[in-house]
């Protein structure tokens, strides 16, 4: 079994102040993909918030990768260890 640490993110803001930080958003995710750390994202089909899955050595480590996420200012965060027991998870180098 392996843990990692899911972030569900709900927006609180306006979906133009979504909008305008979408590129800094994608340059966030696109750092953590290529540091191995990025296992899965995504948004709610209704755009009210989303999800971000972290590979990380453990709860403090995840809590400062999300950090940088530009959505924090826009929106309210919950984190989740998550004990994953069917998936095909691929770390990359």
């Amino acid at each position: 079994m392996r843990t990692v640490y899911a972030f569900t993110w709900t927006l609180t803001g306006t979906q133009e102040e979504f909008e305008e930080r979408v590129p800094a958003l994608l340059e966030w995710l696109t750092s953590l993909r290529r540091a191995g750390k990025l296992c899965a994202c995504g948004s709610w089909a209704d755009s009210t918030g989303g999800l971000t899955v972290l590979v990380a050595n453990s709860e403090d480590e995840a809590r400062r990768l999300h950090e940088g996420n530009p959505l924090n200012l826009i929106g309210t965060t919950a984190l989740h260890e998550w004990e994953v027991f069917f998936a095909n998870l691929v770390e990359s180098t």
